[in-house]
């Protein structure tokens, strides 16, 4: 969402017991400025979202700096735990739990960094509730255009994960529709800029050997044996 994540040291991985979680947060040292808490009440707490499910996740990590993301996800990718970004947890599906680590951008990461009227764009970060935004930018007159039914409690980042839309979206398009980049951190730490792209140029990311060229490869991949079928059966809407 428009700043940049940097991809920081190799972390030495330690020899690892049958809970993981002790040694990767011991790996990451005092490099973090941001909470971990394994502790059982934040556990439970963050074990349940809008869904009717429960899955008690491993802990809660709410970051300061989005660099602190790619460090922590490079740890937990070196200790094979699975990571959970997570907003306000409005989500009706359960997509906010799961068996591993949260990560709440909620608390710290939930700025507005700039509105330009001009070119009727902002550039925030992912923990902002969609509200805000809306309020920010109602003083030039402009309004972010899908409107969910959580939008007072909904963050920018779970919006645009889900695609979330709202009962205006025939008239003001889907939240992809809306994005113009995204700054993110990928499975493995390593960190891409996902935006609109000519064809060749992807064909080309997709030829390197980093998680962000596996992402290509298989998005192509997709489009090559579903053409038609997307072709013909995309809602003329």
């Amino acid at each position: 969402m428009c700043f940049r994540f940097k991809k920081l040291g190799k972390i030495n991985v330690v020899n690892s017991s049958s809970n993981p979680i002790p040694d990767l947060i011991a790996s990451l040292g005092n490099s973090l400025k941001g909470e971990i808490r394994t502790d059982p009440v934040s556990r439970v707490l963050y074990s349940t979202d809008a869904s009717i499910y429960q899955v008690e996740p491993h802990g809660v990590f709410f970051p300061t700096h989005p660099e602190e993301i790619a460090l922590f996800v490079e740890a937990a990718h070196n200790f094979d735990v699975a990571i959970i970004p997570r907003g306000s947890g409005s989500s009706l599906a359960g997509q906010a739990i799961g068996p591993g680590f949260i990560i709440d951008c909620s608390r710290y990461l939930n700025q507005i960094i700039e509105i330009n009227p001009e070119k009727m764009s902002a550039i925030i970060e992912p923990g902002l509730i969609l509200s805000e935004l809306n309020r920010a930018a109602s003083e030039y007159q402009l309004k972010f255009g899908p409107d969910p039914a959580s939008e007072e409690r909904a963050t920018l980042g779970g919006v645009i994960a889900n695609n979330a839309t709202g009962a205006h979206s025939i008239i003001h398009g889907m939240a992809a529709d809306h994005v113009i980049s995204l700054d993110v951190t990928l499975s493995d730490g390593s960190s891409a800029n996902f935006s609109e792209i000519k064809l060749k140029q992807a064909q080309s990311l997709a030829r390197t050997s980093s998680r962000e060229g596996e992402i290509y490869r298989s998005a192509l991949s997709i489009r090559e044996h579903n053409y038609q079928e997307i072709v013909s059966s995309w809602p003329k809407t």
